[in-house]
C-alpha cells in the first residue's frame, strides 16, 4: 500500500518521464523500459487505470516494433511478447473480449521464442496461457480453456509459484464441474 501511495503521489512525474522514453532517439533505454512497464502494469491494473495501462502498452509496442524493424534482437522480441500480453489483459479488462485472444496468441509465439532462462520468459507464458483460458472460458470453448489453464499451471508449478498454479487448478475443477466430469 505505501508504494501505491508513492506511485499516486508521483503519478504525472512518471506519465511524463514515460512518454519522453518512448519518444526518444535513444534506442539503449528500451531494455529498462521493460522493467518500468511492469511496474507501471501492477500499478494500472491495481487502480483500474485500464484505458491508460493500454496507451501505455500500445505507445510502447509502436516503439518496439520500430526499433525491431531497424535492429531485430532476441531480448526486443521478449519485450514485444511481454507487452502484447499487458495490451490483452488491459483490454481483458475493458472487456474487449474478441479482440484480446489473439493478443494472447501473439504473445505466446513471440515468448516462445525466447530462452526460457530469460528474465520473465516462464511467467510471461504462464500469464498469457491463463488469460487465454478466461477468454476462452468466456467464450463457451471449455477445451481450450482446460488446455490454457492445465499449461499455466504446469508453467508455474515449473516456477514454483504455488500460488499461481493453485488459481489455475481452480479454475480447471470449476470447469470439471461445469462439464460434468
Amino acid at each position: 500500500p505505501e508504494a501505491m501511495m508513492d506511485l499516486d503521489a508521483e503519478i504525472d512525474n512518471i506519465r511524463a518521464g514515460w512518454r519522453w522514453a518512448i519518444r526518444t532517439e535513444h534506442d539503449q533505454v528500451l531494455p529498462d523500459l521493460g522493467y518500468y512497464a511492469r511496474a507501471l502494469r501492477f500499478y494500472y491494473t491495481r487502480r483500474s487505470l485500464y484505458h491508460e495501462g493500454l496507451e501505455m502498452c500500445r505507445l510502447f509496442i509502436k516503439r518496439i516494433e520500430s526499433q525491431q524493424a531497424l535492429e531485430p534482437s532476441t531480448q526486443l522480441t521478449a519485450l514485444l511478447g511481454q507487452m502484447m500480453l499487458w495490451e490483452g489483459v488491459f483490454s481483458y479488462g475493458l472487456g474487449e473480449i474478441r479482440t484480446v485472444a489473439d493478443r494472447f496468441r501473439s504473445s505466446l509465439e513471440l515468448l516462445a521464442q525466447q530462452d526460457q532462462d530469460a528474465p520473465y520468459a516462464v511467467k510471461d507464458m504462464a500469464g498469457a496461457y491463463h488469460m487465454s483460458g478466461y477468454v476462452e472460458l468466456d467464450s463457451g470453448n471449455y477445451l481450450a480453456a482446460k488446455n490454457a489453464f492445465k499449461e499455466a499451471q504446469r508453467l508455474e508449478n515449473s516456477l514454483g509459484n504455488v500460488g499461481f498454479a493453485a488459481k489455475s487448478a481452480a479454475f480447471l475443477a470449476v470447469l470439471a464441474l461445469d462439464l460434468g466430469a
